[in-house]
């Protein structure tokens, strides 16, 4: 922490409060602030993965049901490792430099 503070009087000034109210809005001036939109990116990737290895895991079960071999179980579960991995890359392929 740094040694000076603020004094309360200053931390009350209209002019100050004013600039610092601008600065906060400055982000939110036609698109959100970055830190939405590394959430979003956040939150889609992981969504998108859990979503494929649980469809894949889903599918791998209904086969294994079918069929009655472990092996299906498995190769859906890889299916939705791939499939995920695959929609990753396709999400994260804009921000990716060749």
């Amino acid at each position: 922490m740094s040694a000076e503070r603020e004094s309360p009087d200053r931390e009350r000034d209209p002019k100050l409060l004013g600039r610092r109210i601008q600065k906060f809005r400055a982000g939110y001036e036609g698109r959100p602030a970055r830190w939405v939109q590394s959430m979003g990116l956040v939150f889609s990737l992981g969504a998108t993965m859990i979503g494929c290895v649980l469809l894949g895991l889903w599918l791998g079960s209904y086969l294994k049901a079918r069929t009655g071999s472990d092996l299906a179980l498995a190769a859906g579960l890889f299916l939705g490792l791939g499939a995920g991995g695959y929609c990753v890359y396709r999400l994260l392929k804009p921000f990716l430099k060749d």
